[in-house]
Parts: structure tokens; C-alpha cells; sequence
């Protein structure tokens, strides 16, 4: 029980109107969209239609299909060197050094493509000293790439791939993506172009289907991990091999998914004494592997009911169907 002898003091009427009419702190600035477009500027195209300056591209493809061979070649022939890119399209007005983040221990291989491309190698540099693996959850990695991309000489650069570029985290994990956009805000104070490499999932795999068709056309669906990866990435692109899986083969390079402009005409290049060559896309028609064709007529020819094995030979040969 309090003690009624004991007097309380309590704060005077005038203190506490006093407080409470004080004035808050002061709201912190705000940035309007115009401080924004100063900051960022309009929409620019190291390569139109493909290639946004201060936007992130993803170029997917499953392996042997040459996704670091193409980004290593085209990328410094016509950022470095000044060369037309492939669909003849001008390259950017100012030249100058491509910035190379590897995460997958390549460098002896792309090393050697770059040999064998005729490519300039001091004008393709590393973000950090003595050839480290390149880490997205480092912040000093990518201070590093930060600093490296803000440099007047330098023209672009590359992750070459997203898949080792977060060793910590598996690309299941929807927090992975964050990482990404960690990445996207680099590339978009440096304002230039930026080509991150990954892998897209294989046929079958239980998060991609095992019933579906190949070959086919690639889509954002197919690119390997959480969804949140390819949030950040405004053009995607991909590489697939509509004739068949052989290294002689046409391949394709296209756009999948693109929200800053209409997807351009996809392209084709085969290899060539041990380079790219560029060219048209293979045409829809190669996209189904002549067993798979004879498949389908087979299917349509007995949807019927039997058919004569004699009638059968000659409309086979006169299709062109070898036995």
C-alpha cells in the first residue's frame, strides 16, 4: 500500500503542453521523378533492341550451346573493338574495355576462345585482383564491379555465370533473387551494358516437365531457379538448336522476354574454322528432326485403320523417307 505520507510531484501543466506541442524532426528529402530522370536519363541502346545500356540482360542457354562463347565474342568485338554488330546494326559510339566477373573457374577456357576469336585480351579485364571468383552476396565484389563500370574506359561487362555467383544459397530460394537486384542498381548507376550468363533447366527435370516436346522454342519459364531471378532482368535472351543437338548444327539466338521493346528478328550462327559465324535464324521448319516428322505422318496416315504396307513404301519414298 502507497505510503499517504508521502507527497508525489508531478510535472507542471505548462511542461507538458510544452512537449507536446514541440516540433517533430524534420521530414527527410524526397526525390521526384524529375530528380530521377536526371539521374537516370532516357532509355539508351548499346545495341538495339538487344543490348539496353543501364539495364541487366540474362543470357540463357543449357551447356555446350555456347552462351560464354557468344557473349565473349560478340560483346568485346563490338563494345571494345568498334565492329557492326551481328544483325549489322552500328556499334556504340564509344568504344572501350569489357569488365569479365567470372564465378565458374573458366578463365583458362574462355582464355583460349578468346585466342582463337582474335580477340584483343588486354582490353578484357577482371573486377578484382589476382583473378578472384566473383561473388554477388560479397559487397565488396561489388563495390568492386561498381567502381570498375564507372570508369570512363570501360564500355560493359558480363557475369560469366549466375550459377556460381552465389555459392551460398541454393537458386530454388526466393531470397536469391535479391541478389540480382543488388546487381541490377550496379549496372544502373554505371549506365552501360550488362550481360549476366546462366543456365536454363534441362529436358525432363521435375521442374520442368518431363512430357515436354523438344526441340521448341525457349521461354522465361525454362531459365534455371526461382522466378525472382529473372525479375530484375529486363531482355532475356537464349540460345537453343532447333535442327538437332549435333555442334554442326544452326543455333538460335533470340529474345524470350523483353518489357522496354519489341522482341528483334532472332539470329543463327554456326561455328566456322573455329569462330561464330552469323547469319538467319534456322527457319521453323528445321525445328522438327526428321524422325519426328515421319512420326507425325505415320500417327495421321493409320488414324484410320490399317493401310496397305505396299501404299504405305511408296507414299514414304515419295515423301522422301528413307527406309
Amino acid at each position: 500500500m502507497p505510503d499517504p505520507n508521502t507527497t508525489y510531484s508531478t510535472p507542471l501543466r505548462g511542461e507538458v503542453n510544452k512537449n507536446l506541442e514541440a516540433s517533430p524532426p524534420p521530414a527527410p528529402p524526397r526525390d521526384s521523378w524529375a530528380d530521377l530522370d536526371g539521374a537516370i536519363g532516357a532509355l539508351s541502346w548499346a545495341w538495339p533492341g538487344w543490348l539496353p545500356n543501364g539495364l541487366l540482360v540474362m543470357l540463357g542457354a543449357t551447356k555446350t550451346m555456347g552462351k560464354s562463347s557468344v557473349a565473349l565474342d560478340v560483346l568485346t568485338r563490338s563494345l571494345c573493338l568498334g565492329a557492326p554488330w551481328p544483325d549489322g546494326a552500328p556499334p556504340p559510339a564509344r568504344q572501350g574495355k569489357l569488365i569479365w566477373c567470372e564465378s565458374e573457374a573458366g578463365e583458362a577456357l574462355n582464355l583460349a576462345r578468346a585466342k582463337a576469336f582474335g580477340l584483343p585480351l588486354a582490353s578484357i579485364e577482371c573486377p578484382l585482383p589476382g583473378f578472384q571468383q566473383f561473388h554477388l552476396d560479397d559487397p565488396m565484389h561489388l563495390d568492386a564491379l561498381e567502381r570498375a563500370l564507372l570508369d570512363p574506359t570501360v564500355a560493359g561487362g558480363v557475369l560469366d555465370a549466375f550459377g556460381g555467383a552465389h555459392p551460398t544459397r541454393a537458386e530454388k530460394d526466393d531470397r536469391v533473387g535479391a541478389l540480382v537486384t543488388k546487381l541490377a542498381y550496379v549496372v544502373q548507376r554505371a549506365a552501360k551494358p550488362f550481360v549476366i550468363l546462366h543456365h536454363l533447366r534441362k529436358e525432363g527435370a521435375p521442374d520442368r516437365g518431363a512430357d515436354v516436346a523438344a526441340p521448341r522454342r525457349v521461354s522465361i519459364d525454362d531459365f534455371r531457379g526461382h522466378s525472382s531471378i529473372t525479375q530484375a532482368c529486363r531482355v532475356l535472351w537464349a540460345i537453343d538448336c532447333p535442327a538437332g543437338d549435333g555442334t554442326a548444327a544452326p543455333r538460335r539466338l533470340h529474345v524470350v522476354a523483353s518489357n522496354v521493346a519489341a522482341p528483334p528478328t532472332p539470329l543463327g550462327f554456326t561455328w566456322a574454322d573455329g569462330r561464330l559465324a552469323w547469319g538467319e535464324a534456322p527457319s521453323a521448319a528445321d525445328s522438327i528432326k526428321p524422325r519426328d516428322d515421319v512420326a507425325v505422318w505415320l500417327r495421321e496416315e493409320l488414324a484410320t485403320g490399317p493401310v496397305r504396307a505396299e501404299a504405305m513404301a511408296a507414299e514414304a519414298a515419295a515423301r522422301g523417307y528413307a527406309p
